[in-house]
C-alpha cells in the first residue's frame, strides 16, 4: 500500500508539470507543388526555402545556428555555403514519443517571411521560444508555425518575420557543473540563436535592431532569465540582440534551484548511473542517447521527485528537475565564491531592460493540479491511524488527515513551512473538512485557486509592480489577462483524461487553461498533440483578431498600462479592452493579501 501511494504521488508530480509543454508535430500538410525560393546572403551563402500559404509566405526551415557537444556550451554556426532549408531539422532529445527525428545535433531555427522581401528589408522580427518544462517541445511544433501570422501581418499592412528555435532540454539542457560557464546549456543555446538572428536576419529582410522575443511557459521563463545582466557582460542579450519581450504564462512563483541543490541532483543521477549494471560502468558523458533518456526518466521517478520537491532549495524549486539553476554561489557570510555565468539570481527580482509584456490565462493552474485532485478525496491515514504515505517528512507536516493541507505543504517543501502555514490560515485558502464530498470538492477549487495565484497571476503582478522603481522607466511593462473559454479543448484525452477534464466546463466548452492561448496567438486550429480542432464562430473571430493584434506593438503600448495603476489588457469574447484595478476587479483582491508571501 505504501509503495503504491508513493508511486502515485510521483506520477502526480510528473503529470503536474506537463502543461509547460508544446505539441511536437511538424506536419505542414500535403504540398501539391513545391515552389522554391533562394536567399543570396551578403557573405555569399545561399539558402533555399519554400513558398507556402498560397504564395504569400516564404519559409526557411532547419537552419543550423549553433554547434555543440554533450555537456558543452554551444558555439555560433556561421551562415555559409549552400543550404537546403526546405525541411525542419531534428528536434532535441526528449522523453516524449515523437514522430520527428531526435538527435543531439538539434540546434536549428526556422524562418517565415512575407513573399518578396529583399535583403535589408528592415522588417520587425519575432523570435518564439517554445515551452515544455525544459524537457520537451521544439521550434517546429505545428501550433507555433509562423506561416499564418506572417501572411496575416502582410495582408494587414503590418509585415514582419517570424522565427522559432530549438534548444537543448532535459539533462542535455541543464546539469550542474563546476565549469566556469556553468551547466545551463539550453539558455546558452537560446543566446546563440538570438546572436545568429542578430547577425544574419538582415539577409532575410529583417531588422536586427527591431527584434521581439516571445515565449510561453518554459519559454517565458527563459525570457525572464534572458532579461538579466550577467557577470559576463558578453552574455547579456537584452537590448543587444532583442528590443522587446512578451512572456506568456511565466510561472514566476516557481523558484530556480540554487547551486547546492543543483549539485545534489547531479550527484544523485551520477550515483544512479554508477550503480545500474545495464550501464556497464559508463559515466554520464559516455552513455548512448537511449541510456541517457533512462537517466532522465529516473530523475522524474516518484521517489526522486518527492525528495526533490521537499528538499530542494529554495521552496518550489524541486518542481522542475531540468529547469536552469542559479549558477552563482555565496558562502555563509554572503560573499560570492562562484560568480555564475548565465543565471546569477532569481529572475523574479530582475529589473527589465527592454519593454516587456507579461500575462496569464484565467485557469492556468488546472492542468498542474489535475493529477493531484483525485488524491484530495483520500485521507492520508489508514483506519488504525497509521500514515499511508511513507516519507520522513510526512508525519511532521500532515494535519487533520487533510490531503489538501498536505499537498500545499509539500508544494513549498521544508523551506516553505512558514509560508504554507500563513496561506492555509487565510480564509481564501483554508482547508475544509474533507470527510464529505462537498468539502473535498471545495478543497479542489481552493487548491486550483491557490496554485493559480501563487504560481501565475499574483506572482506575475508582483513582478510588474516591482518595475515601478525600475531606473529604465515604469512604462516598460504591461500586463494582459487571457479570459476566454474556447469551444475546443487544447488538452485532449490522449494526453491525460484528468488533465483534459480539468479544462472542461459543464456546458462542454473549455477553460482558459495553461497554453490555451497558443492556437489564438498563432491562429492554428490544432491541439496539444497537433490534432485538428473545430473552432466555433466565436473562436475563429478571436483567433483572427488576437493573431493580428499580438504582433502589433501598439496593442500594449498604452500610457494607461503603467504597472502602478494595476491595469491590464483583457482578452475575452469581446476582444481586447483595458481594465482598471485588475486585482480588485478580477481576483477578489487576493494578490494584495499574499504579496508578501510570494517568491
Amino acid at each position: 500500500m505504501k509503495n503504491i501511494k508513493i508511486k502515485a504521488i510521483g506520477l502526480v508530480i510528473s503529470f503536474f508539470l506537463i502543461g509547460c509543454g508544446e505539441d511536437t508535430s511538424t506536419s505542414d500538410g500535403k504540398i501539391s507543388e513545391l515552389k522554391f525560393v533562394t536567399v543570396n546572403a551578403n557573405n555569399g551563402a545561399t539558402v533555399t526555402g519554400l513558398v507556402e500559404s498560397g504564395g504569400k509566405v516564404e519559409s526557411f526551415k532547419g537552419i543550423q545556428y549553433g554547434s555543440s557537444k554533450r555537456f558543452v556550451h554551444s558555439t555560433l554556426k556561421p551562415l555559409d555555403g549552400n543550404l537546403d532549408a526546405t525541411q525542419f531539422g531534428a528536434i532535441c532529445p526528449q522523453l516524449n514519443n515523437t514522430e520527428e527525428v531526435q538527435s543531439e545535433d538539434c540546434l536549428y531555427l526556422n524562418i517565415w517571411r512575407p513573399k518578396g522581401v529583399d535583403i535589408g528589408g528592415d522588417l520587425p522580427v519575432y523570435v518564439f521560444i517554445h515551452g515544455g518544462s525544459f524537457e520537451s517541445g521544439s521550434g517546429s511544433s505545428l501550433v507555433n508555425h509562423g506561416d499564418t501570422i506572417v501572411a496575416q501581418g502582410a495582408e494587414s499592412g503590418n509585415p514582419f518575420i517570424s522565427v522559432s528555435v530549438n534548444y537543448r532540454v532535459g539533462l542535455l539542457g541543464s546539469l550542474w557543473t563546476d565549469d566556469l560557464k556553468g551547466g545551463n546549456y539550453g539558455i546558452g543555446d537560446q543566446k546563440r540563436a538570438l546572436e545568429w538572428v542578430h547577425q544574419y536576419i538582415a539577409d532575410f529582410g529583417g531588422d536586427p535592431e527591431n527584434v521581439t522575443v516571445f515565449g510561453e511557459s518554459a519559454g517565458a521563463m527563459s525570457i525572464g532569465i534572458l532579461q538579466q545582466e550577467t557577470a559576463n557582460k558578453e552574455e547579456n542579450v537584452a537590448g543587444k540582440y532583442y528590443q522587446r519581450a512578451i512572456m506568456q504564462s511565466n510561472p514566476y512563483g516557481i523558484a530556480y534551484k540554487n547551486y547546492d541543490s543543483a549539485e545534489k541532483l547531479q550527484k544523485t543521477l551520477r550515483q544512479y548511473v554508477e550503480e545500474t549494471p545495464e550501464f556497464g560502468g559508463k559515466s554520464l558523458e559516455e552513455l548512448d542517447l537511449e541510456q541517457l533518456k533512462k537517466v532522465q526518466g529516473y530523475a522524474k521517478s516518484g521517489l526522486v521527485l518527492v525528495d526533490s520537491l521537499l528538499r530542494s532549495a529554495p521552496a518550489t524549486s524541486g518542481m522542475l528537475p531540468f529547469a536552469p539553476y542559479i549558477e552563482q554561489k555565496k558562502n555563509i557570510w554572503g560573499q560570492v565564491v562562484v560568480e555564475g555565468y548565465h543565471l546569477t539570481d532569481q529572475p523574479v527580482d530582475t529589473q527589465f531592460i527592454v519593454p516587456t509584456v507579461i500575462g496569464f490565462n484565467t485557469d492556468e493552474a488546472n492542468i498542474f493540479t489535475s493529477m493531484l485532485e483525485a488524491l484530495l478525496f483520500v485521507n492520508i491515514e489508514d483506519k488504525d491511524g497509521n500514515y499511508i504515505i511513507d516519507h520522513p517528512a510526512i508525519p511532521e507536516i500532515a494535519r487533520n488527515n487533510n490531503m489538501y493541507d498536505l499537498s500545499v505543504r509539500a508544494f513549498y517543501g521544508f523551506n516553505g513551512v512558514l509560508k504554507a502555514n500563513k496561506l492555509l490560515g487565510m480564509d481564501s485558502y483554508a482547508p475544509e473538512d474533507d470527510s464529505t464530498l462537498e468539502g473535498s470538492g471545495n478543497n479542489v477549487a481552493k487548491f486550483r485557486m491557490l496554485a493559480n495565484d501563487m504560481l501565475f497571476t499574483c506572482a506575475a503582478r508582483k513582478v510588474i509592480q516591482n518595475q515601478i522603481d525600475n531606473p529604465n522607466g515604469s512604462n516598460l511593462t504591461a500586463m494582459y489577462h487571457f479570459n476566454y473559454d474556447p469551444g475546443f479543448n487544447f488538452w485532449p484525452m490522449s494526453v491525460s483524461p484528468l488533465t483534459s477534464l480539468s479544462c472542461m466546463n459543464k456546458d462542454g466548452t473549455s477553460k482558459a487553461c495553461h497554453a490555451a492561448e497558443l492556437p489564438f496567438v498563432f491562429n492554428k486550429p490544432v491541439d496539444y498533440v497537433s490534432q485538428k480542432i473545430y473552432p466555433t464562430k466565436s473562436d475563429r473571430e478571436l483567433m483572427s483578431l488576437m493573431s493580428r493584434k499580438w504582433f502589433d506593438p501598439q496593442t500594449f503600448e498604452n500610457k494607461e498600462m503603467l504597472p502602478g495603476l494595476d491595469n491590464a489588457v483583457m482578452i475575452d469574447g469581446r476582444g481586447f479592452s483595458t481594465i482598471n484595478d485588475w486585482d480588485k476587479a478580477m481576483n477578489g483582491g487576493r494578490c494584495e493579501l499574499v504579496k508578501d508571501l510570494l517568491l
